[in-house]
């Protein structure tokens, strides 16, 4: 699987894009 983590230091949440199925999770929610 192709995972791209991208991590958002001001509102201190990491964001999962897994590619290979086109989704998109935002944690914490």
């Amino acid at each position: 699987m192709d995972w791209l983590i991208l991590m958002d230091g001001e509102r201190k949440a990491s964001a999962i894009i897994m590619k290979s199925h086109n989704f998109i999770l935002v944690w914490p929610p």
